[in-house]
């Protein structure tokens, strides 16, 4: 596990780190941050093999006594597409997207 300084750092280049079902830190660089349906979902992207990695898209949850969001995963797959969708919009003219080649 990294220190403070180091999760500050990461954090300011949008590097978090979600917990597995197994408690292990896994890192993510955060690519957006998408509204949709009065919910807002991030949309991540694995560092663990970062040019051949699918993005995973979580709903975002904030709690009012909390400084730190839930990342709960998303289930529909009408969401899912709506959301990437979304996000392939707002960043056309900054990524390359493997599924419009």
């Amino acid at each position: 596990m990294a220190n403070e300084e180091e999760l500050f750092d990461e954090a300011m280049e949008g590097i978090i780190y979600l917990c597995d079902e197994d408690d292990n830190d896994i890192p993510f660089r955060y690519l957006d941050e998408i509204e949709y349906q009065d919910k807002v979902y991030a949309v991540l992207l694995p560092l663990e093999d970062e040019d051949d990695a699918e993005v995973v898209i979580l709903e975002v949850e904030s709690e009012e006594d909390s400084e730190f969001d839930n990342f709960n995963g998303v289930d529909d797959v009408e969401v899912l597409t709506a959301v990437y969708e979304l996000f392939k919009e707002r960043n056309r003219d900054v990524l390359d997207f493997a599924d419009e080649e």
